[in-house]
């Protein structure tokens, strides 16, 4: 029979759906609790950032302006000791004891301004200051020169601060404040170094990287951490945060802003109360997320563990569900194309399992049916043939087992029962072999036939296929009785009657029980020449109609035409010898029996007088010419 291609397109496994609908799951579940924890977390991180930023504003504006405030007491402590000296050794005295003292003082000044410019009433240098930083004290008259216009603020009484490291080589300032005496115009300036304030300002909270500086009012770097910014005397009066900053013309607060580059900060700043001084202390808004960032990405890298898990166990699971639905698919294909004799297995004891129960069940009923309304019938219910008549061209094979009679006397009905279903399987599977159906068993006999309802293509090919079964029924029956020969029971011979031509297919029977099978003259003449076989001693006969379809392909021997009731002329009968070209054909092929003597004596037939055979004797239907 010819397999229906009944391969189903699974375009959707369940296993895909399963994955698709658990992986969503994970990711909106995991996704969306990643993203509120990240969002608090961020405010969060948000707040104390900007908290921990301004405290450190806060230290940075409170050291800076402590180191003001002690380096303006100290200078005019200083400045009002030596006016009040007499004498040279004392005003010596008191220099060295000042500069011991506060070692970070590099000179101090007083300075007049007139309408030409300045001159200094009073000037002390610690050279020693300058020795320990290998810098040029000549440099401080240089500075005044050069910031003549920023220190003669100090006269107009105003404090004033000049970033002067790109003057001597070190963190350094230079400050002047008011000095009011004698009604002149005078300003006290003095040369200091920043370096520990330079430091703390670096060191405020390393973790966080936070970044402190004090400019003047005018923008200029006046303390930072970075020492080349302080050298290039930099300046940020054109950043879009100090402009904010003197927008709001606060003494503190804390904002957010974005730089030339794009990248966010946040600035807290806090003014001073001496020479417009301001500290102001950045963040970079990706440092302080960036713990936030690690979390996130260890939290996404989580979430793809647990979705790689939940896929790989879902994956395990579907299978549980998918393998028995596909067995129970494979087995539903089996049974469309016929087989009925299958059963599914399943563990799982749920849904699956008593579907497979039921299916299992289904088909043991189809197969108990399919066995008593005959293959044919199957075939009927499978879709393969129709059930209303209709003339087709078949070749139509009957079997018989010859001495079944003399057999039967020497065995027990049980025995009896079981050597037929025995030969009756060997027989009938190299019907199915060659594409032909057996149609129905009577007693030791059965008719099969080839062209209906699955034909093979033409009625040559289901001619030949006939044949071919034939002859696979010769080879297994030498083996069968190889085997009685074993037991010491007698040999079985057989007979074989094959005829083609047209024929009536369809269900004969009753409404309550039916059966699908080929009724007509050719039909009835199989079943007659097939009785032939025992006095012409041989094992298959076909008729004139069979060998002109094969005629190229066989070997036989004509045997003695017959005159059949019903019909004009005497009908042409012809015992298959071989088939010589065959290769799959156990016993025949290029080595096979030449001629029927042959085939007698390896089946062990006695060679009949055919001039002496009166088929008469056997039955009443034949006239021998």
């Amino acid at each position: 029979m010819e397999k229906k291609n009944t391969d189903l397109k699974v375009t959707f496994p369940i296993a895909a759906k399963l994955m698709l609908i658990i992986g969503l799951i994970v990711v909106v579940s995991l996704g969306t609790i990643i993203f509120v924890v990240n969002f608090f977390d961020s405010q969060d991180v948000k707040l104390k950032g900007e908290d921990t930023n301004f405290s450190v504003n806060k230290n940075s504006a409170g050291a800076a302006e402590h180191f003001f405030k002690q380096q303006e007491s100290s200078a005019l402590l200083f400045m009002d000791m030596l006016n009040t000296m007499d004498s040279n050794t004392s005003e010596k005295e008191s220099t060295a004891y000042f500069f011991e003292r506060n070692p970070d003082f590099g000179a101090v000044a007083l300075l007049s301004f007139g309408k030409e410019g300045f001159f200094f009433d009073k000037k002390i240098v610690n050279k020693k200051f300058f020795q320990k930083h290998e810098s040029d004290a000549s440099q401080f008259d240089a500075l005044c020169e050069n910031e003549s216009v920023n220190l003669r603020k100090g006269a107009g009484g105003e404090s004033f601060v000049v970033n002067t490291t790109g003057y001597f080589g070190f963190a350094s300032v230079a400050v002047t404040i008011p000095w009011h005496e004698n009604g002149k115009r005078q300003a006290l300036v003095f040369l200091t170094s920043t370096e520990s304030l330079s430091d703390n300002f670096g060191g405020g909270n390393t973790r966080l990287s936070h970044s402190s500086c004090i400019v003047n009012a005018k923008g200029d770097i006046i303390v930072h951490s970075d020492f080349q910014a302080m050298q290039r005397n930099d300046s940020i009066a054109k950043t879009s945060f100090f402009k904010t900053m003197n927008e709001y013309n606060d003494s503190s607060r804390q904002f957010s802003f974005k730089d030339e580059d794009g990248t966010k900060f946040f600035c807290a700043y806090q003014r001073l109360p001496f020479g417009g001084l301001c500290v102001i202390t950045t963040i970079k808004a990706a440092t302080l997320y960036e713990g936030i960032g690690n979390l996130t990405r260890r939290n996404i890298l989580l979430m793809v563990a647990i979705l790689f898990l939940a896929i790989l166990f879902i994956w395990l699971y579907a299978k549980t569900i998918s393998n028995p639905l596909k067995a129970l698919t494979k087995a539903s294909e089996e049974i469309e194309n016929g087989n009925f004799d299958i059963s599914v297995k399943s563990k799982s004891h749920d849904e699956i399992s008593a579907l497979a129960e039921s299916f299992n069940k289904m088909s043991k009923g189809l197969s108990e049916r399919a066995r008593f309304r005959g293959k044919a019938g199957s075939k009927v219910l499978d879709g393969d043939a129709e059930n209303v008549g209709e003339e087709k061209s078949v070749t139509v094979l009957y079997f018989n087992i010859r001495n079944f009679a003399a057999l039967s006397q020497l065995l027990s009905p049980q025995e009896i029962v079981g050597f037929l279903n025995d030969c009756m399987t060997k027989m009938a599977t190299c019907i199915t072999r060659t594409n032909g159906t057996v149609d129905k068993f009577i007693a030791e006999s059965f008719m099969a036939v080839w062209g209906t309802p699955s034909p093979a293509g033409n009625p040559a090919l289901d001619a030949l296929n006939s044949v071919i079964s034939a002859l696979l029924m010769r080879s297994s029956l030498i083996e069968l009785n190889k085997s009685l020969a074993s037991q010491k029971r007698p040999a079985v011979r057989i007979g074989c009657g094959i005829n083609s031509g047209t024929a009536i297919a369809g269900e004969i029977g009753t409404e309550d029980m039916a059966e699908y099978t080929v009724i007509g003259d050719n039909v009835s003449l199989a079943s007659r020449i097939e009785a032939l076989n025992k006095p012409f001693g041989s094992d298959i006969l076909i008729t004139e109609s069979t060998y002109k379809l094969i005629s190229k392909l066989v070997t036989v021997e004509e045997m003695p035409s017959v005159q059949v009731h019903g019909r004009a002329e005497p009908l042409k009968l012809y015992a298959v010898v071989n088939m010589p070209k065959a290769k799959n054909i156990p016993g025949a092929g290029a080595y096979g029996p030449k001629s029927m003597d042959e085939v007698r004596k390896l089946l062990g037939i006695p060679k009949p007088d055919l001039s002496k055979v009166n088929t008469d004797v056997e039955e009443k239907k034949y006239k021998i010419d």
